[in-house]
């Protein structure tokens, strides 16, 4: 990614850019102080790294590091984006330029940087900041290699540094929230130049990102990835079998699904084609639970999965409509293992689910119908978790709004069956919608008759 790119991108994605540039302001400054405790919390799990435990920390807090540098660098942009200074245009190449100035000029400051870098080191940072500080538009990787010959530390030092310095810098840049009055009891923080507070605070999250072998590309590239994962244009995801030329490998675009109850927390689903014509769907189920909590309905979130992400390798299976026209689309996304990661999804939106009536229970409050209605029950920490669960299958693509609709939709119809024990959902896979009915009177079908006889019946219609 070159720094244009991700100015560009910066700018795309920022959601306050219609608000007063003071208030843009205010909301970067918060964003990147936050980020940068963020980044802190990353690095406390490492210093408090017990040797024996050393390496499977190191991983963890590299996977943590790489989120969190991520999202502050984007707040840095964001806040330079909101600067006058000419220089904030490009925040990386500011820093070069103050590097550059510090390794040749002669103040008291200045000289002693340069001893403590040392000679071989200040020769070869203005070897290459020379050619770099004529790019127009250079890649951010290539700031990252230059700026890091500056260091004057190595390993767990430079981290230790990196951790102080930023939070110092973050101190400085709230600075500004103090009105005159707190200015002048609150001393202890010296005022230091945005452009210069900004160029320091991406040197210390590029070093950070060298010691632990990442580049800002890489680093990049996944902030670009959950900025698409938030969608804010709220485009639809098309259906992952639009393609496919072999209509009997697609979801039918109008169904029934009926989910009967026999009792003893065991049920049935059966699927019912715009003919009429009656399909058992899977094996029956049980709630395989010692308190009996209505899990035997769960298969109604591959239902909704399949209405609104367009995705759900169990209900592919259980309708035959795997993609075995396409081998390797059926191996990887039609497959045990797609099967067992959309098990794994919905189990974990069950159990998230399980604590928020747990703390209503404890907390004697009645709630009605599924606890995903609730306003920010759904955050995006938690859809970002899900999503990243699904790297590697087509339901990646799918952006946050696909899987809100998902859960509320199938966790509430969840929540209708396991009150009515049983009922009907009407799939409309054109208009991606879910319709719920209960089942008896001309609804009813003599479910039991079909078990019977084990072959496909026509539904009597009324």
């Amino acid at each position: 990614m070159n720094v244009r790119e991700l100015y560009a991108f910066v700018a795309r994605t920022d959601e306050s850019s219609t608000k007063p540039r003071s208030q843009r302001e205010r909301i970067a400054t918060l964003g990147l102080v936050g980020e940068i405790g963020s980044v802190l919390a990353a690095l406390k799990k490492d210093m408090l790294a017990s040797p024996e435990r050393n390496v499977a920390e190191r991983v963890l807090v590299r996977g943590e590091l790489r989120e969190q540098i991520g999202d502050a660098i984007w707040y840095a942009i964001m806040l330079a984006q909101c600067l006058e200074d000419p220089r904030a245009q490009d925040i990386f190449g500011a820093d070069i330029d103050t590097l550059h100035k510090q390794l040749t000029g002669s103040r008291r400051d200045d000289r002693r940087v340069q001893e403590e870098l040392g000679k071989r080191k200040c020769k070869k940072f203005l070897k290459v900041a020379g050619p770099y500080r004529g790019l127009s538009d250079p890649p951010v990787d290539h700031y990252q290699e230059i700026a890091f010959i500056t260091r004057r530390t190595e390993g767990h030092e430079l981290r230790n540094v990196c951790a102080a310095v930023l939070q110092q810098l973050a101190a400085q840049l709230s600075r500004d929230f103090l009105p005159n009055i707190e200015m002048g009891l609150n001393h202890e923080v010296r005022p230091k130049d945005p452009v210069d507070a900004l160029g320091a605070i991406v040197w210390h999250l590029s070093a950070l990102a060298s010691i632990y072998s990442l580049t800002l590309a890489d680093i990049l590239r996944l902030t670009q990835e959950k900025a698409s994962f938030r969608n804010p244009s709220n485009t639809r995801c098309p259906r992952h079998d639009s393609e496919n030329p072999n209509a009997n490998e697609k979801f039918p675009d109008y169904f029934e699904v009926h989910f009967v109850d026999w009792g003893d927390q065991r049920s049935n689903m059966f699927w019912v084609n715009a003919e009429g014509i009656v399909k058992q769907l899977g094996d029956p189920l049980t709630d395989n639970d010692h308190e009996g909590d209505g899990y035997r309905f769960h298969d109604v979130i591959h239902v909704a999965f399949a209405v609104h992400l367009g995705w759900s390798p169990n209900l592919r299976a259980f309708m035959g409509r795997k993609r075995r026209s396409l081998p390797e689309i059926d191996r990887v996304e039609d497959g045990g293992r797609a099967k067992i990661l959309e098990e794994a999804v919905i189990l974990e939106i069950h159990q998230r689910a399980e604590e928020f009536e747990d703390y209503f229970h404890k907390a004697n409050e009645k709630t009605q119908g599924s606890p995903y209605n609730l306003q920010g029950a759904l955050n995006f920490e938690f859809l970002r978790r899900l999503h990243e669960l699904c790297i590697g299958h087509e339901v990646y693509k799918n952006p946050k709004q696909d899987w809100e609709n998902a859960i509320r939709d199938g966790y509430d119809f969840y929540h209708r069956l396991r009150d009515e024990n049983g009922g009907i959902v009407a799939v409309d896979m054109v208009n991606r919608a879910l319709t719920f009915r209960s089942l008896g009177g001309d609804n009813q079908l003599d479910y039991r008759a079909w078990l019977a006889s084990s072959v496909p019946v026509t539904a009597r219609t009324s």
